[in-house]
Order: structure tokens, then sequence, then C-alpha cells
């Protein structure tokens, strides 16, 4: 599946936005406008972490 954010473009801030189409979220980057994605925090919060491989049960242990 293709991001919806650019590879070169790290969001600062993701946060949950509600619509008339359900739950959502807003990114924002520092050098462009906010992007929208109908996805949830958490599904945009690990399709971050697949994008940078980051494995979020390793850093949870520490």
């Amino acid at each position: 599946m293709p991001s919806v954010w650019s590879a070169s473009a790290v969001p600062i801030l993701f946060r949950p936005v509600y619509t008339n189409t359900g739950s959502s979220t807003e990114m924002l980057f520092a050098d462009s406008p906010p992007v929208y994605d109908n996805r949830s925090v958490d599904s945009v919060r690990l399709a971050l972490a697949r994008e940078y491989a980051v494995d979020l049960k390793a850093l949870a242990r520490n």
C-alpha cells in the first residue's frame, strides 16, 4: 500500500479528528499544510512504525 505522506517528510504531530465519515488523523508537517488520513491514530502510528522500521514492542520493553 503506498504511503499517504512523503518519505522525506516526517510528521511533527498527528492527532485524532472526527469527521462525518468517522475517526481520522490529522498530520502536521514542518513545511507543508496538514494532511488528513482516513485511518485511526493507532493505524497511522503502526503504519509510521512500519515505514521507518521501528519495533514498537521492543521500545515498550525499555
